[in-house]
């Protein structure tokens, strides 16, 4: 192995597959990324000691190879039920089946209309959160 090592997180959850206390699809769901380096590392290292087996490990690091691409970059891919699974918006992938997809782009403009429509009530990413009202108690209510 190298000096390079995966966020303790990472590692656990790749020990765990190997000692098969936690299924590989959950894993690779879970993992981070943040050291690819280290996190491909260990998972070859953990093949080579042959305690995960080959099709754990490719599971693991084709994951890591998705978290590898760039950020804000939208692609697309098919999910392991079939569904059409939508990466680069958020940690986790959007995924619906073909018809939803085909009904959400159908009424892409509606969609578009009512943005514009409510877009002072909308919030952004990175937005503050809206101050809660704090109800102020008064003489009457006394």
């Amino acid at each position: 192995m190298s000096n390079v090592s995966p966020n303790p997180s990472d590692r656990e959850l790749i020990q765990r597959v190997a000692e098969k206390k936690l299924a590989v699809e959950k894993a690779a769901e879970l993992l981070r990324g943040n050291d690819r380096q280290g996190c491909n590392l260990l998972v070859l290292d953990l093949l080579n000691k042959h305690t995960l087996d080959v099709g754990q490990a490719a599971k693991l690091m084709a994951r890591l190879d998705d978290l590898a691409k760039p950020k804000g970059r939208v692609y697309c891919k098919v999910s392991g039920k079939g569904g059409l699974s939508l990466y680069g918006l958020q940690r986790m992938p959007v995924t619906l089946y073909i018809e939803q997809w085909q009904r959400l782009l159908e009424n892409a403009d509606d969609i578009r209309a009512f943005m514009v429509e409510h877009d002072s009530e909308l919030r952004r990413k990175g937005d503050p959160a809206p101050a809660m009202a704090i109800p102020v108690a008064t003489a009457a209510a006394a």
